[in-house]
């Protein structure tokens, strides 16, 4: 992992896995969709966002089919010149990767 500037950031390529970085503070990962210009680029999260469907809050109903939505673009217009970023390079995605796959060799679905 490396902790870059805005400038370098916005050159990144599309698939980049990130989040904003203050010291001793990691924000949402993310993947780094086109860039925009020199300030605009979308992004995706990777925890995503709850599908809730037409409505925009969660019925009770719901709530034992929730469905995580990673596929949603969201722009992001940061004007923040000092803004860094902690990206993560080839060895930090497997290591995820792995911790992903270790978690689901332990969960038991109900």
């Amino acid at each position: 992992m490396k902790i870059i500037k805005r400038d370098g950031f916005l050159q990144l390529p599309t698939g980049t896995i990130y989040c904003k970085y203050q010291p001793c503070v990691f924000d949402s990962l993310c993947v780094k969709g086109e860039t925009l210009g020199n300030n605009y680029w979308y992004f995706s999260e990777l925890h995503g966002n709850i599908d809730t469907g037409d409505d925009n809050y969660i019925e009770e109903s719901t709530y034992g089919n929730l469905r995580n939505d990673t596929e949603e673009l969201y722009r992001d217009g940061l004007c923040d010149e000092e803004q860094l970023f902690a990206v993560y390079d080839k060895d930090d995605i497997i290591q995820l990767i792995d911790k992903l796959q270790e978690c689901l060799t332990l969960t038991k679905t109900p």
